[in-house]
């Protein structure tokens, strides 16, 4: 999932969202307490109070010159080797996949256990394209589960790929469909509601929208699971049509915007 400030339009809040984007959150947090506290930004309190607490409270390991990674060290005790491990592999294996260089490094946050509960419905991972690095923050419940935090680094690592090979030109349903495809999800029931005409085919504009809408709205739960899906099946046919290695060079294409 990728994910943004959405509500600091605001002439006041513009030194947060700068802060934010800079990944200076301690700063943040204290500037957005001083414009009226956090809960001010309401649907985004959330993940600038779960950042600048890892940030607070933990340290950062350089696992390869792009890649780094902080962690609370006392709430994740000895799986920190496992954690690190899983993360580096994981994101070289994509990096590799895909064919990126890794110009553009990245921060990799594991989440505070303090957070866990309200940070997010589903409590899944988010990416946000940072200066000076692209940034992945992972909830702390993952610790227990390296399977699914597998998953979890491949599907927002791989925003962070696709999103500089696009150089930024991507669509929603592209990100999604390559992150879902990266985390090798595979929906057979929403395949067979496609064949079977239980499942709605959206075109690409109704795609983008669906995948754009909050989650946090229960009653279209179903209907955005569905177009994450599509997305996946899409980009899965593009890798069994041309070929997986072909995938990265259209992302490339679409950051050139050429006619392919």
């Amino acid at each position: 999932m990728s994910r943004g400030f959405t509500e600091l339009d605001a002439p006041m809040w513009r030194l947060v969202r700068q802060l934010y984007y800079e990944d200076k959150v301690v700063e943040a947090q204290y500037e957005a307490e001083q414009l009226g506290g956090l809960s001010s930004l309401g649907q985004d309190n959330n993940h600038l109070f779960a950042e600048a607490e890892a940030r607070e409270l933990g340290r950062q390991l350089k696992l390869r010159p792009w890649l780094t990674l902080e962690a609370i060290e006392s709430e994740v005790g000895h799986h920190l080797p496992q954690i690190a491990d899983i993360v580096a592999t994981e994101c070289e294996a994509l990096s590799h996949q895909f064919g990126w260089d890794n110009r553009e490094s990245t921060l990799v946050s594991l989440l505070s256990q303090d957070v866990e509960a309200p940070w997010m419905p589903g409590r899944w991972g988010y990416f946000v394209d940072k200066v000076p690095y692209d940034k992945v923050c992972l909830p702390h419940h993952l610790v227990s589960d390296f399977a699914e935090m597998r998953r979890t680094i491949r599907h927002e690592f791989m925003h962070g790929i696709t999103l500089n090979l696009s150089q930024r030109r991507a669509s929603r349903w592209v990100e999604e469909g390559f992150s879902t495809y990266a985390e090798k999800r595979l929906d057979t029931r929403t395949w067979q509601g496609f064949k079977n005409g239980s499942a709605q085919w959206l075109d690409p504009n109704e795609l983008n929208q669906m995948l754009a809408t909050d989650n946090r709205k229960s009653e279209l739960h179903r209907a955005i699971s569905t177009s994450y899906s599509q997305s996946n099946m899409i980009v899965r046919y593009l890798a069994d049509r041309f070929g997986e290695p072909m995938l990265g060079e259209f992302l490339k294409e679409l950051g050139t915007s050429s006619l392919l």
